[in-house]
């Protein structure tokens, strides 16, 4: 969720508002990993945190990345959805 202030508005997160712990300590490759378990407004959150922070260019990158493709895609099934959408799918082979 995207933090704002008393009047609407998008104010600085703190570390502890974070989406996961730790994320001071990752590495541009630790954090490509983790942000895919993340919503939009989570990742919009982490990029406003190390924008104020860090400001590490490589890890802004990895975020604005994430960010582009889950406002561009439509979110990705579950492991459950795939399996079923797979099983419908070999059922229909197997009748033909």
């Amino acid at each position: 969720m995207m933090i704002r202030d008393g009047l609407g508005n998008p104010r600085d997160p703190a570390a502890a508002e974070l989406p996961f712990p730790g994320y001071d300590a990752l590495g541009p490759a630790e954090l490509q990993q983790r942000v895919l378990t993340v919503d939009e407004d989570g990742v919009y959150t982490l990029l406003m945190y190390e924008r104020r922070h860090g400001n590490r260019a490589p890890m802004i990158d990895v975020l604005q990345r994430r960010l582009a493709s889950l406002r561009t895609w439509p979110a990705s099934p579950s492991l459950s959805q795939r399996r079923r959408q797979r099983r419908r799918l070999m059922r229909r082979r197997e009748r033909h």
